[in-house]
């Protein structure tokens, strides 16, 4: 199972994508579009149902939401609390948000340093992310994932990339890669 698998299971009713602008349209091309809104600082292109705003202080009104989406976007905030607070201002009660980040403890990390970019303002591991969640949501599912490409930062190339995927199984979770939390508000 991959992350985009991994959202379509638990994601309903009105979804916001928060970053929308970094990633493909994936989600929104494999989902009911009419239920998905994009989120971004940044709107690269212009599409129906994409929202020009600051992911730490949405331009949208309480309580409007049923899914929040936040995919490798946490790390890039410079306050992330502020958008855990928003989120949970916005969702619905009873709505879910689903976040994927580095786990910065990763082996890969550990060895590589890859996940340290100037473009990460901040890296978390499973203790942190876990109990910061903890404050604003219930936290229903953490699983991790090896990360696959396009979202693969480090070394690359076949061999290392299916050796990625192979020793991530062996790991504990702590070591793993791609962190994934599904929370309820």
């Amino acid at each position: 199972m991959n992350r985009i698998e991994i959202v379509k299971k638990n994601i309903f009713g009105k979804i916001l994508d928060v970053g929308c602008s970094g990633r493909d349209d994936e989600l929104h091309n494999s989902v009911n579009d009419k239920n998905v809104y994009g989120l971004d600082i940044e709107i690269r292109l212009p599409k129906r149902r994409k929202i020009k705003g600051d992911a730490q202080k949405m331009p949208l009104k309480s309580n409007s939401f049923d899914t929040i989406i936040a995919g490798e976007l946490i790390e890039h905030l410079s306050k992330p609390v502020k958008f855990f607070k928003e989120s949970k201002r916005v969702l619905k009660s009873e709505g879910i948000i689903i976040i994927t980040t580095p786990n910065k403890n990763s082996l890969l990390n550990k060895i590589f340093k890859s996940y340290f970019t100037k473009s990460h303002k901040y890296l978390f591991d499973t203790k942190t992310i876990k109990s910061i969640i903890s404050k604003y949501f219930t936290v229903q599912n953490f699983i991790c994932l090896p990360y696959t490409e396009p979202y693969l930062l480090g070394p690359k190339g076949a061999y290392f990339i299916w050796f990625r995927r192979f020793i991530h199984y062996f790991l504990p979770q702590s070591l793993q890669e791609n962190m994934i939390i599904l929370a309820k508000k």
